[in-house]
């Protein structure tokens, strides 16, 4: 139990560092954006999917329209931000 509290600790603040870091390269113009096409939907889902994780005593409802559009976006950096 211990061990597990403590690599999910481990993640959060490695999540945490790594985020700093993207701030640090977008304030200096050195970030990397690695641009292709996006369908929007399916990174909603894996962000809805993360959250659903996360938010254990919160209800979640997702209503998707089935005509979402493909974008050019660095799908990483879109689910950076949820």
């Amino acid at each position: 139990m211990y061990l597990s509290v403590l690599n999910d600790e481990t993640d959060r603040l490695t999540r945490l560092i790594n985020e700093l870091l993207d701030i640090s390269r977008i304030e200096s113009g050195r970030m990397d954006i690695q641009w292709r096409s996006v369908s929007v939907k399916e990174v909603v889902q894996r962000v809805f999917d993360t959250l659903s994780v996360k938010a254990n005593a919160v209800r979640l409802i997702k209503d998707f329209s089935e005509d979402f559009p493909v974008l050019a976006a660095d799908p990483d950096k879109i689910e950076q931000v949820s």
